[in-house]
Formats: C-alpha cells, sequence, structure tokens
C-alpha cells in the first residue's frame, strides 16, 4: 500500500494532473475508513463525510471564501451533474458524433470532429476543458437523448463484465483497487477509461489475480 501511494505521488511532477495529486491521499483516505467499517458502508461513507464536511464549512466560511464546498460539494458532484446539462443543450443544436470520438471509431468510419468533446465544450460556454460521463459521452453526445438509455445499457454490461472478472475476491480488495477509477467514472469517457485509463487492465488482472478460500 504504501509502495502504491509513493509511485502515486511520484506521478505528479510529470503530469501534474489533480488525479494523480490527490488519489495516493484518496486510497489513503479508504483504507482507513476499511479499518472501521465493512466494504460496503465504506462506499457510502466515502461521498457521505465529504459531503457533510463542504456543507459544515458552508456555513462556518466568510460568504467569500468557501474552498471546501466548491472542492468537494462542487467539483466532485455539481460538475458531473452539470455536464449532462451541458451536453443537452449542445447537441440539442448541433449534429450528434455517433462515437466519433472515438479514435478507433473514427479511423473506421473515416470520419472525425472539428476538435475533442471537451474543447468543444470550452469554446460554446467558456468553462474550461469540459469532458463528462459516459452518460453525457456515449450517450447524449453519441446517439441523442432518446437512445442515451441504450448507449447507457451497453456501458453497463461492460461494467458487468469486470464484476465477473472480480467475483470471489475480497471485497476490500476490488473496493481500493477501483477506488481512482470510480472517480474518474464521473468525468469521463468510458472508452477513454477502458483505453487510455487502465480500466481494461484492470479487469484482466481480477481476472488473473488467485483466489483463496475466503473470497
Amino acid at each position: 500500500m504504501g509502495l502504491s501511494l509513493i509511485v502515486g505521488l511520484s506521478l505528479y511532477p510529470v503530469s501534474l494532473n489533480k488525479t494523480t495529486f490527490f488519489g495516493p491521499f484518496w486510497l489513503l483516505s479508504l483504507a482507513i475508513f476499511l479499518k472501521f467499517a465493512r466494504p460496503r458502508v465504506a462506499v457510502i461513507l466515502t461521498l457521505l463525510i465529504p459531503m457533510l464536511v463542504g456543507f459544515t464549512a458552508f456555513g462556518f466560511a466568510p460568504i467569500d471564501k468557501k474552498p471546501l464546498l466548491g472542492l468537494i460539494n462542487f467539483r466532485m458532484l455539481a460538475i458531473p451533474a452539470s455536464a449532462l446539462d451541458h451536453y443537452y443543450h449542445y447537441f440539442a443544436g448541433h449534429p450528434l458524433t455517433h462515437f466519433c470520438q472515438i479514435s478507433i471509431v473514427g479511423k473506421m468510419f473515416h470520419c472525425r470532429l472539428s476538435g475533442q468533446l471537451g474543447v468543444l465544450m470550452d469554446k460554446s460556454y467558456r468553462l474550461g476543458s469540459y469532458n463528462g460521463s459516459l452518460f453525457a459521452t456515449e450517450g447524449i453526445a453519441s446517439v441523442g437523448l432518446i437512445l442515451a438509455p441504450l448507449a447507457a445499457l451497453a456501458c453497463g454490461l461492460v461494467i458487468a463484465v469486470g464484476n465477473i472478472a472480480s467475483s470471489g475476491l475480497r471485497p476490500a480488495f476490488v473496493f481500493l483497487s477501483s477506488a481512482v477509477l470510480m472517480q474518474i467514472i464521473m468525468n469521463v469517457p468510458l472508452s477513454v477509461i477502458m483505453v487510455t485509463h487502465g480500466g481494461s487492465l484492470m479487469f484482466i488482472l481480477w481476472a488473473l489475480t488467485l483466489r483463496d478460500n475466503g473470497g
């Protein structure tokens, strides 16, 4: 565990990414949760405790300085949800991507976008590069509002494969090994997670991990 935290922090000077900076501290917090609660309870606490911290800070911080609320409640919860609103609005007046934002699909069908989805959102709404979850990208952006539930179902089947791959492993091990990806999945398309962020590799490692008699 300690080695994983050191490796995670060492990546930050190279990537300058918030995930690589906060990831090790997030994993350490989850490991502490597991000392006092079962994995299922720990999953709830990972959402409930940060949310309560943000709301509590909101009541005590000066009106113009509420960093905890902005970092936790706004960044972790509100922005991923707001991405759906922005993608709904944008693709109500623009052509759908038909999955052409996925590079291999674009090469196979000779289609390409005028820019990355996050960049297109930035040009339209001036909120920075605004990536969205699978509901926004594989759903709204790719197939539109009506067919988005079917795209979400297909993505759910992909996640179900991971669930099957982790069958028989200790819940605490699955909880910790997938903790960072579960944060990323709220802000990044599933296709990117599976290819670029190591989702497919994690599924493979789960499937190859030896099971013990304890399950």
